[in-house]
């Protein structure tokens, strides 16, 4: 048998089980209308999402920044590790460091953890009262 004969034996097989299929299918559903009933109104009318719950599955995507940003607001910007924002937002310690310290540095500051000399401590950076041109809101 050649390559060929075998490949047409192949499909000649699938389609005679996907027809015995189809044969199970028409049988169970003239022995049940009303689940015909419901399977055709089902398959007929495919229901697309309202626009609404489409602006909520878009609202829910949030970029590393806001993600991280939502959770030191959540948390009444107390001081955490890399680490433990990584955890607590769902991203890996390096997209957390990377953020920190190159895309958006400058809103965040840092402080020397008061055990671990290499590590840092982390928080949005607290708003000034500083008007332009001015030092420590002097006027």
């Amino acid at each position: 048998m050649s390559n060929f004969e075998r490949v047409i034996e192949s499909l000649e097989m699938r389609l005679e089980r996907r027809l015995e299929s189809v044969r199970t299918i028409r049988k169970m559903l003239a022995s049940e209308p009303e689940l015909a009933n419901d399977l055709r109104h089902m398959l007929a009318e495919p229901k697309q999402p309202s626009l609404p719950e489409r602006a909520d599955a878009i609202s829910i995507k949030q970029t590393h920044a806001e993600k991280v940003r939502n959770f030191f607001v959540e948390e009444g910007n107390r001081w955490h590790t890399t680490a433990q924002i990584g955890r607590a937002v769902g991203i890996s310690r390096g997209a957390v460091a990377a953020l920190l310290y190159q895309t958006h540095k400058s809103e965040f500051e840092r402080k020397a953890h008061p055990r671990h000399s290499r590590m840092k401590l982390w928080r949005l950076k607290e708003p000034t009262n500083e008007t332009p041109g001015t030092k420590g809101g002097e006027k």
